[in-house]
């Protein structure tokens, strides 16, 4: 059997997977594999379109309640790759379908790394590993990462290199900026990131982003409000 043959079988195991989301980033790469196989070839081999079918198959049972915590950006995103891969399959024999079925497809390794990225930031995650995530997407002087959490810049030495981990309403904040800058970072540059932050927001009635961080009621807005910018943007 050809390597490229066992490549491509590689994606049957990860259609599962797809369904309930348990490794949206492994499903991301086997997608890739495909469509580099696909780019290698003139015509789609057969067990790519064999494949293709199988994904729509599967996406039938979806894990909703999974699915359903899913930015919805990003769920358009990868549906709309599905659907264009769809109509690839369902017009197979045209001279288009190969160019529309690699658009699908990567539409929805994008989508699929994404949700990768963003489960990274979820509330599950330990506050000390999202401080260090922060400082490594965001990568900016200790003092400007450390007033966007509201904390001395002591202090978040501490979280980053000794024992000591965010707690409390700390915590809270961590997890908050998190979710926010996984949003923002893919519209702004990290300085505009933090700028986002201080500046007063018409939606907030004028008050800036950062001062609302200590109320948790108000932190969904937040999130909502980073997650707008993000839309428009790609819109």
């Amino acid at each position: 059997m050809r390597r490229s043959d066992v490549e491509l079988r590689l994606m049957s195991a990860a259609i599962e997977s797809l369904v309930d989301l348990a490794d949206p980033a492994g499903v991301a790469v086997e997608i890739g594999r495909i469509n580099t196989l696909i780019a290698q070839r003139a015509t789609v081999p057969d067990e790519a379109w064999q494949l293709v079918s199988d994904m729509m198959s599967g996406l039938e049972n979806l894990d909703v309640a999974r699915w359903g915590a899913i930015d919805p950006y990003l769920q358009a995103v990868f549906f709309r790759g599905f659907a264009q891969a769809t109509r690839a399959l369902e017009a197979r024999a045209a001279s288009e379908s190969r160019e529309l079925l690699r658009l699908g497809l990567e539409r929805m390794r994008h989508a699929l790394e994404e949700m990768a990225e963003t489960s990274r930031t979820g509330d599950e995650r330990n506050p000390k590993e999202l401080v260090k995530w922060l400082w490594k997407t965001v990568p900016v002087s200790q003092a400007e990462l450390a007033g966007v959490l509201g904390v001395e810049r002591r202090k978040l030495q501490r979280w980053l290199n000794e024992g000591q981990k965010p707690e409390g309403d700390d915590a809270m904040r961590v997890i908050a900026v998190a979710r926010i800058v996984n949003q923002l970072r893919h519209s702004f540059t990290p300085v505009g990131v933090l700028r986002w932050f201080s500046r007063p927001r018409p939606e907030l009635g004028g008050k800036r982003p950062q001062s609302l961080l200590k109320n948790p009621e108000e932190i969904p807005r937040l999130w909502s409000l980073a997650a707008s910018v993000r839309h428009s943007d790609a819109a």
